[in-house]
């Protein structure tokens, strides 16, 4: 990824996330109605949808890139969809397989690296 890039985006990013972090564990202590909750938990999945959505474009790999894109289109419409099994079993793939993505590929560029 571009180095400009992840030194324009990483302290927005961080900062929000500390912030949605916070709200999270705010509900254990203030038991937050459940509009307020839903509030929350649908700015945090658009919040990842935006964050692999960003990652999807300035991927160097193009497959990595649209699987980043799509889970992120995903998750941010999985925020305004209706309850339903297999709306969630998407979404969480939608939220693991970024991950998962990005950790073998960071296990690729080591391995380069030793050889």
């Amino acid at each position: 990824m571009a180095k400009k890039l992840k030194d324009n985006v990483l302290l927005p990013v961080s900062i929000l996330a500390i912030v949605i972090l916070l709200a999270k564990i705010s509900n254990w202590i203030f038991n937050y109605d459940g509009q307020t909750v839903g509030v929350i938990n649908t700015v945090m999945f658009v919040f990842l949808g935006v964050i692999w959505l960003i990652f999807g474009f300035f991927s160097d790999n193009r497959k990595t890139g649209a699987i980043l894109i799509a889970c992120g289109l995903y998750l941010i419409a999985w925020s305004f969809l209706p309850e339903n099994d297999f709306f969630n079993v998407a979404g969480i793939l939608c939220l693991v397989v970024p991950v998962l993505i990005g950790r073998f590929r960071r296990g690729e560029n080591d391995m380069e690296e030793i050889a």
